[in-house]
């Protein structure tokens, strides 16, 4: 056996196996105990090959090694973890990770070093996918098992935040309290549990006590949460004034000029905004930054401000060139010109000037034809598909909206012309979105072949993460096309079915399209409210929209509803009236 390992290629391999094999001879009567250690080191010899061929970003050499490494010694929490990063980073498979994770986790014994960060690891990727529940459970098991003090700070931390998730604020500030949680995260997630418990004096005195005792980061932290709590109060003043004060001691830090927006147009102070919306774009002209120009950009696009946001958008990208050059060079490839531009759009499209959005987007793609590539395509195609929507164009919307939802799998010249297609279909238009040439023959023909071009396309679905699908539907309850939205987040649900706020939207646009009925697949209302009551609180706008359906549903027994309305009321909030500011 000895001389056969001459054939193995690996020195790393081969040196493990001759250890072992000399190691039996020497005492055979120690082969399970050997071949146990055997398989371990031949675990860790795997791990280090996956590693080496994920810095090559061979991704296949280092999935076989890694999946041998596994095999070979199950307990590995480092080939457990690089698994499932694996998994996750690369692939999109989250849920296999956290079940890899998992199988490594329950293996493990309590003394061993990877064990922190593999259980860090793990309920990160439980969080991505608002499993709650879950965090809550396995957080409370580890904790019974007397972890040592980091482990068990992690642990508790985990299960606070879990349990504030879950809207069990007196269990989160138990486990705080416990186990003598002192961190600033520790402190901003018990004034959070108390301030929704509707102890809002209390919240508010804690951090305040507590913000004197940091600088830097982390006192700026406590203050945004300060500022927080007073804007859902509705004391608009309060919150100003202490975003002043934000403003004052970190001023390379432009979250909180944006945030004065918002507060300056909830509280009407129209002339005091006009000058710092002035002052912002002439701060960024002097000093170029993203950190500041794409938060002002996506307030321009909220709150339906196309001047604001084409001023943003001229400042990410240049003037169209002399029409002689060929395609230009952007002006600053940090910037994600795309994004300005889709934000330009929804702007136009949310201050009601469907046309001079269709018209921008022309004028953009002439100019800047490769601005909207693979990674973003499916952004501008939802814009399109709300502005068609509300000039009442169902069709050409509906099969843009579909394009949104889908990859496209063609030959360029195919995607060339369909792109053409969609510029000139509706006759030529100016600036400001007035047609100055009527469609003809030409262009409805255009129009027609649009369709059958489209459906010429290969289609699988597209990987769209669930603020997508949320922004998208509320876009098109805009433009009044609810129905559409629903189909929207019904899709989104699919893909995220654990993800409270896409259910709250789901729910609210059932409520507003009347559909609370079971149909096919889709379940009864109230058997949703109930799921969505298990998951993570999601933003209470939604239960005083239920509790106004409650008031006039005909459709439920008395009983289900006089149920539902004395789980609900307690979660409305009504005092909170100024909730839906930044969200």
């Amino acid at each position: 056996m000895y001389g056969l390992t001459v054939t193995l290629k690996d020195p790393l391999l081969r040196q493990t196996i001759r250890l072992t094999l000399a190691q039996l001879e020497e005492d055979p009567a120690q082969a399970p105990r050997i071949h146990a250690q055997h398989l371990m080191r031949i675990s860790n010899c795997f791990t280090a090959h996956a590693t080496e061929a994920l810095k090559r970003n061979n991704i296949t050499a280092a999935g076989d090694a890694i999946q041998i490494a596994i095999r070979s010694n199950p307990a590995n929490l480092s080939a457990q973890r690089l698994y499932a990063n694996m998994l996750q980073a690369h692939l999109g498979k989250t849920d296999e990770a956290i079940a890899t994770l998992q199988q490594g986790l329950a293996l493990a014994t309590p003394d061993n070093k990877e064990l922190p960060d593999c259980i860090h690891h793990y309920f990160q990727l439980l969080d991505t996918q608002q499993r709650d529940a879950q965090i809550l459970d396995e957080a409370k098991t580890w904790l019974l098992r007397q972890p040592p003090p980091t482990l068990r700070s992690t642990l508790a931390q985990y299960a606070a935040t879990a349990a504030h998730n879950l809207g069990h604020y007196a269990e989160a500030i138990r486990h705080i309290e416990e186990n003598k949680l002192d961190t600033p995260a520790a402190h901003i997630l018990l004034a959070r549990s108390q301030f929704y418990q509707g102890n809002y004096t209390t919240a508010l005195k804690h951090l305040q006590n507590r913000q004197n005792e940091h600088t830097g980061p982390t006192r700026d932290a406590i203050l945004s949460q300060r500022i927080r709590f007073h804007t859902e109060l509705g004391q608009l003043d309060a919150a100003l004034a202490l975003t002043q004060e934000r403003i004052n001691e970190f001023p390379q830090n432009p979250q909180p000029r944006i945030h004065r927006l918002y507060l300056l147009e909830a509280a009407k102070h129209h002339e005091q905004l006009e000058k710092e919306t002035t002052a912002l774009i002439k701060d960024n002209a002097a000093n170029p930054q993203p950190t500041l120009l794409l938060p002002l950009a996506t307030y321009a696009a909220q709150r339906a401000h196309p001047d604001l946001a084409n001023i943003c958008y001229r400042h990410a990208i240049p003037p169209p060139p002399d029409p002689t050059p060929s395609q230009p060079r952007l002006r600053n490839p940090k910037l994600n010109h795309a994004i300005y531009a889709s934000l330009l759009l929804e702007s136009l499209i949310r201050d009601n000037r469907p046309k001079d959005a269709l018209a921008t987007y022309r004028d953009i793609v002439t100019t800047y034809r490769t601005l909207y590539s693979n990674d973003n395509e499916g952004t501008h195609h939802a814009l399109l598909a709300a502005a068609h929507f509300a000039l009442n164009d169902t069709g050409p919307a509906r099969a843009l909206l579909d394009r949104f939802l889908n990859d496209e799998k063609n030959d360029t010249q195919t995607l060339a012309r369909i792109r053409e297609l969609e510029i000139h279909r509706d006759g030529e238009y100016d600036k400001n979105g007035h047609c100055i040439q009527p469609a003809t023959a030409t262009t409805y023909d255009a129009k027609r072949t649009l369709t059958e071009a489209i459906k010429q396309l290969r289609h699988h679905p597209r990987k769209i993460n669930p603020a997508t699908y949320i922004a998208v539907a509320q876009l098109l309850r805009h433009v009044n096309a609810p129905t559409d939205a629903l189909g929207i987040l019904e899709k989104g649900l699919l893909a995220h079915p654990t993800h409270s706020q896409l259910k709250a939207d789901t729910i609210a646009t059932r409520i507003l399209c009347k559909q609370t009925q079971r149909y096919g697949t889709r379940k009864d209302l109230p058997a949703e409210i109930t799921e969505l009551l298990a998951l993570r609180r999601p933003n209470p706008a939604i239960w005083t929209q239920i509790l106004h359906w409650t008031d006039t549903d005909t459709t439920c027994p008395p009983e289900q509803i006089a149920a539902l309305r004395t789980l609900i009321t307690p979660l409305a909030r009504p005092e909170l009236t100024g909730l839906n500011l930044f969200n």
